[in-house]
């Protein structure tokens, strides 16, 4: 498994799993955990280990490729489990129902599509932070318009509404199963197909040339133009997908979020009971916040986050770090604190107890991102790095180090701004 030019962490030939390699839960398996929830981390800090967990993604295509025509899809779409060969590896069956007692059908393998998107925004995320012409050229331009393809053959056009719809999938919050126009599956489909389309437009390689001269662009543009994508209703709250928002609530929802066991909800609700109310397992609209925050205005965001939060067990280790982020996002920062000392206690305390299988390895790049993005308020367009800090109360500072184009820089932050030196040169700025 070793590289004769050194060991695979310092290679592409393995990614971060799951539970890292502490533990043996999920087989080593690679998850939408590393890119949405570990490799920003890495393209702030080692942008160089961020390359090379893209060039495991990219050595995957071909595994991509077999699972999207095995759907009756075209281009790559990615495998919601990976290992070395690229292929899926979710297992087809897991818990008993509790109704039935037969083994429960796992639909994320299935039906859980965004990875795929998450990978590219992995990828867009990397290149705007580093400006590596060098990778896109060689490889992501390649992974972005195979993965376009998909998401054009992947989408259904609804002749009534004059509109793509995606139908049946699985949305971050693997509560809600077989639902169509997941709202975070359709943002996240859109950026991919629109980072295709800016692909096109300004990438001279022969890869984009090909995909030029078959009419591409203008299939490209043609989804951008008609990709349903749920917008905020009269009370600003953006449906999780077409049927949530009109199920009914869970009265006793408080029961699961304080229990000392994770996911009791299944132990008294079959799946299928637990698809037919609003409650959620983890972060979805919240996470599209987070992930695309120029889209929707501080009302908008402030209105989802409270509104979505109040629905929300937890009971994914993924969730709480998401929400601690979400909530100093808006200024709740009482709340934040909250959930940002409950994920910090996952692997330490008694909650989730199931550490032994190995640490949560993305709830830890998740309390980073808290701290970066959340608290810190760091972001960057590709061309600037700037900062809307909300720090808690007790914290009078935060002082990182993070790589600009290839420069280190090194941060103060406070709640008056951030000031920013770049180490080679002494050149100090104030980013507001």
């Amino acid at each position: 498994m070793f590289r004769e030019d050194g060991w695979p962490w310092e290679g592409d030939s393995c990614s971060i799993a799951a539970k890292g390699l502490t533990g043996e839960g999920y087989k080593g398996h690679v998850f939408w955990d590393t890119e949405i929830f570990i490799m920003p981390f890495f393209i702030q800090m080692f942008p160089e280990t961020a390359r090379n967990l893209l060039l495991y993604r990219y050595r995957g295509l071909a595994g991509a490729r077999k699972k999207a025509e095995e759907y009756g899809y075209s281009g790559a779409m990615y495998p919601w489990e990976a290992a070395a060969s690229g292929e899926e590896e979710t297992p087809l069956y897991a818990a008993i129902d509790i109704h039935t007692g037969k083994a429960a059908k796992v639909w994320s393998g299935i039906k859980e599509h965004h990875v795929t998107a998450d990978i590219i925004y992995g990828l867009i995320s990397y290149y705007r932070a580093t400006g590596d012409r060098n990778f896109m050229d060689q490889y992501g331009c390649r992974m972005i318009l195979e993965t376009a393809v998909f998401w054009y053959s992947r989408a259904v056009w609804n002749g009534d509404k004059r509109r793509f719809e995606i139908r049946d999938v699985i949305g971050p919050d693997e509560y809600t199963e077989h639902v169509d126009n997941n709202a975070y599956t359709n943002y996240m489909a859109f950026e991919n197909v629109k980072a295709a389309g800016q692909v096109l437009a300004s990438w001279d390689n022969p890869l984009a040339d090909s995909c030029r001269k078959e009419g591409w662009s203008e299939r490209f543009d043609h989804f951008l133009r008609h990709l349903y994508l749920p917008e905020p209703n009269e009370e600003k709250l953006i449906p999780q997908d077409d049927t949530f928002l009109s199920k009914k609530k869970l009265s006793n929802i408080e029961k699961y979020r304080n229990a000392d066991v994770r996911q009791l909800i299944l132990k008294d609700y079959s799946r299928n009971q637990v698809v037919d109310m609003q409650v959620l397992k983890q972060a979805d609209v919240v996470m599209l916040l987070e992930l695309l925050p120029e889209r929707f205005d501080a009302e908008t965001v402030k209105k989802n986050v409270e509104y979505y939060e109040a629905l929300n067990t937890h009971d994914s280790s993924l969730s709480l770090c998401a929400h601690a982020e979400a909530e100093a996002v808006i200024g709740e920062m009482d709340k934040a604190v909250g959930f940002f000392h409950q994920a910090m206690e996952i692997d330490l305390g008694m909650s989730y107890k199931d550490s032994a299988e190995g640490i949560h390895a993305a709830s830890l790049g998740g309390i980073v991102n808290c701290i970066l993005r959340g608290f810190a308020g760091i972001k960057t367009d590709g061309n600037m790095f700037r900062f809307t800090p909300h720090l808690p109360d007790h914290w009078q500072s935060i002082r990182f180090s993070f790589m600009d184009h290839g420069r280190k820089k090194t941060a103060v932050v406070t709640n008056e701004g951030a000031a920013v030196t770049a180490e080679e040169d002494d050149d100090t700025g104030v980013y507001i």
